[in-house]
C-alpha cells in the first residue's frame, strides 16, 4: 500500500468531512429562519398580505390564498431543513423562493417601501436590510445544495404524510389568524373594542353611522378605483344610508380620485398605520347595522347590487315594466348598471 496515497485519501476523507459538517450546519441555521420567518407572519398575517397585495401580483382574491401557501411553504421548508429529509429538493425549493424574495425586495426598494413585512409585525425593517437577510440566505441554500445530504430514513410514506401535513398546518394556521376576506361575519366583539376606536382620529371626525358602509381605499390603487364607481353607485341610491371613505392617502392623490369619480360622499383620512390595522389588504368595507359591525370585506367591496339586498332594499328589475322603465323603449341605464333602489322592504 503506497503510504503517500493513503495520506492523501484521509485527507480527502477529512475534507468531505469538514464540507458535510458545514453543509449540516447551514441547513440547520435555514430551518430556523425559514421557520422563524414563518411563525411571525403567522403571528401577524395583515402586515404580509399588506405588503403582498401593494405589489398586485394577483387578483384581489387571490391575494389571500398566495400569502397563506408562502407562508405554508416556508414553515415546510424549515422543517425539511431541520430534519434533513428530502434535504436536497428543499433546498432546490428554497432556491427558487429566495430568488423571487430578493426580486420583490429589489421592486420594493425602487417604489420606497418604508416595511418589507418579511417578519410581520415581530421585526419590522426596510426591504434595503431584508434584501441581504435573502442574500444571506440565498448562500446557504448553495452550499446545502454543494455538500448537503439527505438523512436516510425508513418510512417513507411517513415522511411525505409530514411534508404534506406541515404545508397544510401552515396554511391553515395563517388563515386562522387572517383578516375576513369573503364577507363572512367578523369578530364583532374585536372589532368593536380593539378596531374602531382608531377612526377617532380621523380628519375630518367620522360619526359611525347606524346603517352604513365604511369605504376603506388608496387613492393610489388600481384595485381601490376598479371598486369605487360601485361605491358611488351604492351612496347615490340607497335611501336613507350612509357611506363614508377611509382613506391614507394624501391630498394630490386624492384630488385625482375626486376628479375621476366625483364622489358625494364625506372622505376622511386616517393614519397609514391605522389603516393597515383595519384594513390589512385594500380596498375593503366595513358594514354597519344599527351601529353594529355586521360585516367585514378585506380585498374587495361587493357589488351595488349585493349591498342593496344586504340592506333590504327593492332592487328594481330591468323587466320590470312599472320600475324598470318604458316598455317601449326599454330599462333606463341606471337599470342596466344594477337599477335604482326603490327603498327598504
Amino acid at each position: 500500500m503506497n503510504p503517500t496515497n493513503s495520506v492523501h485519501n484521509s485527507a480527502d476523507e477529512g475534507h468531505h468531512s469538514t464540507a458535510h459538517r458545514v453543509a449540516e450546519a447551514a441547513s440547520i441555521l435555514l430551518g430556523l429562519l425559514l421557520l422563524f420567518s414563518a411563525g411571525t407572519k403567522i403571528a401577524s398575517p395583515g402586515s404580509f398580505l399588506d405588503i403582498i397585495g401593494q405589489f398586485h401580483l394577483f387578483p384581489s382574491s387571490l391575494v389571500l390564498p398566495a400569502s397563506a401557501a408562502a407562508v405554508a411553504l416556508e414553515l415546510t421548508l424549515g422543517l425539511l431543513f431541520l430534519s434533513g429529509i428530502f434535504r436536497r429538493v428543499a433546498a432546490w425549493l428554497n432556491l427558487a423562493l429566495v430568488v423571487v424574495f430578493i426580486a420583490l425586495m429589489a421592486e420594493a426598494i425602487r417604489r420606497g417601501f418604508e416595511h418589507c413585512g418579511c417578519f410581520g409585525e415581530v421585526l419590522r425593517m426596510p426591504p434595503s436590510r431584508e434584501i441581504w437577510i435573502d442574500v444571506f440566505l440565498l448562500g446557504l441554500t448553495l452550499i446545502v445544495l454543494w455538500r448537503g445530504r439527505d438523512r436516510v430514513v425508513q418510512a417513507s410514506p411517513l415522511w411525505h404524510a409530514l411534508a404534506w401535513g406541515s404545508f397544510s398546518l401552515g396554511v391553515l394556521l395563517f388563515l386562522v389568524g387572517a383578516p375576513v376576506a369573503d364577507g363572512s361575519p367578523s369578530a364583532r366583539g374585536e372589532m368593536d373594542a380593539q378596531a374602531l376606536h382608531l377612526l377617532d382620529g380621523a380628519n375630518p371626525p367620522l360619526r359611525l353611522p347606524q346603517d352604513g358602509l365604511l369605504f376603506f381605499f388608496s387613492a393610489d390603487c388600481d384595485h381601490c378605483w376598479a371598486f369605487a364607481g360601485g361605491v358611488q353607485m351604492t351612496a347615490d341610491r340607497l335611501e336613507d344610508f350612509e357611506v363614508h371613505g377611509i382613506t391614507f392617502s394624501g391630498e394630490p392623490s386624492l384630488g385625482a380620485f375626486r376628479e375621476a369619480f366625483s364622489p358625494d360622499y364625506p372622505i376622511h383620512r386616517i393614519s397609514a398605520a391605522a389603516f393597515r390595522e383595519l384594513m390589512p389588504v385594500w380596498p375593503g368595507a366595513i358594514w354597519l347595522e344599527g351601529g353594529e359591525v355586521a360585516r367585514v370585506w378585506s380585498g374587495f367591496v361587493p357589488s351595488h347590487w349585493e349591498l342593496a339586498e344586504r340592506g333590504g332594499y327593492r332592487i328594481r328589475s330591468a323587466d320590470d315594466p312599472v320600475h324598470g322603465g318604458d316598455p317601449e323603449t326599454g330599462p333606463s341605464p341606471a337599470v342596466l348598471f344594477g337599477g335604482p333602489a326603490s327603498g327598504r322592504h
